[in-house]
C-alpha cells in the first residue's frame, strides 16, 4: 500500500527545520531558465503529445536509460551538495537497522512518524527499524534489499 499524505501533515504540523541561505542556494542550483516558456504564443509548443506506437517505445527506452544514468547524476550532486553545504543525503536513510527484525519503510514526512513508531516499538523489545526512502525515481530498489 502507497499512502500518500504529506499535503495534510506538512499543512498541519510543526517540525524544525536547519535553512541554507538563499543566496548559497542559487549560487548552487544556478537560476532557472526553461527550455520552452510554459505560455509562448510567438513560439507555440505541445508537451506531452499523444504518441503512436512507432514512437512509443522509443520514448519509453529514452525514459529507461535517463533512469539508468540519473543515478550517477545524483550521487555526483549529492556529493557536491556535502562538499559545499556540509550535509550529505543519500537514497536511504536507516534509521535503528543495525539488528532490526521488523522495519517501516516510508517516504516523505511520514518517515519522521515512522522514527517515532520504531522508538515505542523498541520501548516494547520488539526489534524495529526504519527506512526512509529519499529518492522515489528511480526507485532503489536493489537498495532497499
Amino acid at each position: 500500500a502507497m499512502v500518500t499524505t504529506d499535503g495534510f501533515i506538512i499543512s498541519h504540523g510543526m517540525e524544525g527545520v536547519s535553512l541554507i541561505p538563499d543566496e548559497a542556494v542559487r549560487e548552487f542550483i544556478g537560476t532557472f531558465s526553461p527550455v520552452y516558456p510554459l505560455l509562448d504564443v510567438d513560439n507555440p509548443v505541445t508537451i506531452g503529445p499523444i504518441m503512436f506506437t512507432d514512437y512509443y517505445f522509443e520514448s519509453r527506452r529514452q525514459v529507461a536509460e535517463a533512469m539508468k544514468n540519473a543515478h550517477q547524476v545524483i550521487a555526483d550532486v549529492g556529493a557536491e551538495f556535502g562538499d559545499r553545504f556540509g550535509r550529505r543525503y543519500g537514497y536511504l536513510d536507516a534509521y535503528r537497522m543495525e539488528d532490526a527484525e521488523v522495519a517501516v519503510v516510508a517516504l516523505g514526512s511520514t518517515a519522521g512518524t515512522a522514527r517515532a513508531a520504531v522508538d515505542a516499538m523498541r520501548q516494547k523489545g520488539i526489534k524495529a527499524g526504519s527506512v526512509k526512502v529519499r529518492v522515489y525515481r528511480p526507485f532503489p530498489a536493489d537498495m532497499i534489499r
